[in-house]
């Protein structure tokens, strides 16, 4: 569940059914349900934006986190990858502008779509692609792999010029 001073009265949930739900405490029924994923949805944070274009981030067991508008299209305006890993956590800090990520990593032993897996070395493990992930190892268009329970972290920007990859 999500929720934010900034747009009083609504919060937000993810569910295992795949759908993430905006509510409203004045209804006793959701006002928007969202398609979120054909996989078990585990986290939701919101970006308020001071309640002016919040944004919704859904997350769960396909290994993508997907932000929606819900004020207008109710629709996912873009995808993020979790490298591979279930997304259990998600929380937004509005100071830093960041999307946090928590994730888990259930792919069963060593198995890659790769030929060579097991000849790669530590600096190559970001770019093998576990046999079972829930996604194409080029949708993003560049492997990322976290191989491991993982926090990444997302930070948004006004301008690309102000790209920072501490």
């Amino acid at each position: 569940m999500a929720l934010d001073a900034a747009i009083p009265n609504i919060y937000f949930t993810a569910s295992y059914d795949t759908h993430g739900r905006l509510f409203d405490v004045r209804h006793p029924l959701p006002q928007i349900i969202l398609k979120c994923s054909s996989y078990p949805m585990r986290a939701v944070t919101v970006a308020a934006n001071h309640g002016i274009a919040p944004l919704i981030f859904t997350g769960g067991d396909d290994g993508l986190v997907r932000a929606w508008d819900v004020r207008h299209t109710r629709t996912c305006l873009y995808e993020l990858s979790g490298g591979a890993t279930h997304v259990e956590q998600l929380a937004w800090h509005e100071g830093q502008q960041s999307l946090y990520i928590a994730s888990d990593w259930r792919h069963a032993g060593r198995e890659s779509v790769d030929d060579d897996f097991d000849e790669l070395s530590l600096e190559d493990e970001p770019w093998h692609w576990p046999l079972h992930a829930r996604y194409d190892p080029d949708y993003f268009g560049r492997r990322y792999c976290a191989g491991a329970p993982s926090l990444l972290e997302y930070r948004f920007r006004i301008t690309a010029d102000n790209m920072n990859f501490d």
